[in-house]
């Protein structure tokens, strides 16, 4: 039986570290991530024969198992770029992953059949599990984990809770017969279950959130092509006006021509220089989505009384989806606006928004005065208050475009002012 559990679970770790592969967002470049997966299967494969070859039964297995468990953990956070709830429970998940096959594989050897045959039959489960959860569970999974959300720390009980559950259940179901195997097995079953049911509320959650998404990018288009329209009206305007007026000063520049007034033709020909360079309207930045939605929350708060200061740098060609973009600064903006403009104190309403390249990147700033006490999220590191000051609505969206593009993003309290923050 030693020699079958040796071959069966040193097979199950290799499936393991291609979960670990598969389901984590990698920190690290491809071959140094592989390089890490191929050391530590090495290493869970010497502790599994360490445990079943070098060592007697007993309290030293035990700290065998604790050794492995604790290696997988490491192993997870170490390649993972999310080293937070998200990896571990990657970390957890892989565990409890192998168990379908390995326990597979022991009802084939219990049947009558050779360890090799065994062994063998518990990696194709396990491979074809893999596959399964490729297809099905690992785009939801990885869009899901692009936020960190509180529900990671309650979604890492479930693995932890199962696993235990099963190690309980085969110390007490000692032999090995078939009753007692079909016991674990439906135990992980019903585990697996479990993770169909949460991996299908958490797409459905994801799709709310990419339809929110899709909503506030057609409001904020919406947005600026109305202040695109009202440019293009006042422009014409504008124009109509500086045309019904144009007989009326040929005729009085021919009248001061030939009266030889100078004077007076310097001075309509200084207004016409002046009427010539009027403003088509307010030019923020060369990104026209951009500068619709800046305009648009600028008004916003000119009509509140806010102090506004703004200084952009924003090319017209972006890295980043330009849209996508303007949704999180109408985001911003619109936090900044509505806490600015309730503060009581009409000279602390002050809203200052700054875009500039730094290396290479662009940085846009945006903090605002507020009233009131911003708390925060210790595990988002996100205010955590709605009301209080206005803050909070639309900074996960935020969060989940700088997670989804590589961003840095940061917000706090800095000189009485709250501030965002995102480097691009």
């Amino acid at each position: 039986m030693d020699n079958f559990r040796l071959i069966s679970y040193s097979a199950s770790h290799i499936c393991l570290v291609c979960y670990l592969m598969v389901f984590t967002k990698w920190k690290y470049s491809a071959g140094k991530t592989v390089v890490t997966g191929i050391v530590s299967m090495a290493v869970l494969i010497f502790l599994e024969w360490v445990r079943y070859v070098n060592l007697s039964r007993g309290e030293a297995e035990t700290w065998t198992i604790v050794a492995q468990i604790i290696l997988v953990q490491g192993t997870t956070l170490y390649m993972s770029q999310y080293r937070d709830f998200r990896g571990l429970f990657t970390g957890l998940t892989s565990s409890n992953y192998v168990l379908f096959g390995n326990l597979i594989a022991r009802i084939v050897y219990t049947s009558g059949c050779n360890a090799l045959v065994s062994a063998v039959t518990g990696i194709v489960i396990n491979l074809l599990l893999l596959a399964g959860l490729v297809h099905y569970l690992r785009p939801p999974y990885m869009e899901f984990q692009l936020v960190n959300r509180k529900e990671w720390l309650g979604l890492c009980t479930i693995p932890s809770a199962f696993y235990l559950a099963l190690m309980f259940l085969m110390s007490c179901l000692n032999g090995t017969s078939l009753q007692q195997n079909l016991a674990m097995l439906s135990l992980l079953l019903t585990l697996y279950l479990t993770y169909v049911m949460i991996f299908r509320l958490i797409n459905s959650v994801n799709k709310e959130e990419k339809i929110l998404m899709e909503r506030d990018m057609l409001m904020t288009s919406i947005k600026a092509l109305k202040r695109a329209a009202e440019e293009a009206h006042m422009a014409e305007q504008r124009a109509a006006i500086y045309n019904h007026d144009q007989k009326h000063r040929v005729r009085a520049l021919q009248t001061f021509m030939s009266k030889k007034d100078y004077e007076a033709v310097e001075r309509l020909l200084n207004q016409e220089q002046e009427a010539l360079e009027l403003p088509v309207g307010s030019h923020y930045c060369d990104n026209v989505p951009i500068n619709g939605v800046v305009y648009y929350y600028a008004e916003a708060a000119r009509r509140k009384g806010i102090q506004i200061t703004l200084s952009l740098e924003i090319p017209e060609r972006l890295p980043v989806n330009e849209w996508e973009l303007a949704v999180v600064i109408g985001n911003l903006m619109e936090n900044a606006v509505q806490a600015a403009g309730d503060v009581a104190e009409a000279k602390r309403r002050i809203l200052r928004m700054t875009a500039k390249q730094v290396r290479g990147q662009m940085l846009i700033e945006i903090m605002n005065s507020y009233d009131g006490k911003i708390g925060f999220d210790k595990d988002t590191l996100l205010p955590d208050t709605f009301r209080e000051g206005g803050q909070g609505l639309g900074l996960r969206s935020v969060s989940y475009f700088a997670e989804r593009n590589n961003a840095a993003f940061d917000c706090g309290i800095e000189k009485n002012m709250f501030f965002v923050r995102l480097l691009i």
